[in-house]
């Protein structure tokens, strides 16, 4: 059975990343001249758009899907990374600033050995180890 966990959002990163987009996007609407053309502001608002659409897929798109013996993490329709729970060895907190597919910064390490296989950061993080250490009894739960 498949089951999806939806990435939990922190207000901090939140305000962070939508903060510099909405800030940058309108200094570039604010720095076009006067005498702009149409095209210019037609060029300008397309990749406003685009650039609004991709952050709103890592925003609001960005999970994980327990399946069988993997961890899938998506962003939208991307498969980002597969973890084999058989693999994992340890779940620990992690409150790594470090990129990952992870809308919060209260996020999970997965482990094999002292390698980090991924971080990520379920909204439902118990229901979500329960179900890992179901499928997986060995996974050491450190948090």
């Amino acid at each position: 059975m498949d089951t999806y966990f939806e990435s939990a959002k922190s207000l901090v990163l939140g305000i962070f990343l939508w903060g510099i987009l909405l800030s940058s996007l309108g200094l570039g609407f604010y720095s076009i001249p006067k005498d702009a053309s149409i095209n210019e502001f037609i060029l300008l608002g397309s990749i406003s758009f685009i650039v609004i659409l991709f952050v709103g897929v890592i925003w609001f798109r960005t999970g994980y899907l327990v399946s069988r013996d993997l961890i899938i993490v998506k962003i939208g329709p991307v498969i980002i990374s597969k973890i084999k729970i058989s693999r994992i060895s340890k779940i620990e907190r992690s409150n790594s600033l470090l990129a990952s597919p992870a809308n919060s910064l209260n996020r999970l390490a997965i482990k094999s050995g002292q390698t980090v296989l991924g971080q990520i950061s379920p909204k439902d993080e118990e229901s979500f180890l329960q179900l890992i250490t179901e499928m997986n009894p060995k996974i050491h739960i450190d948090l």
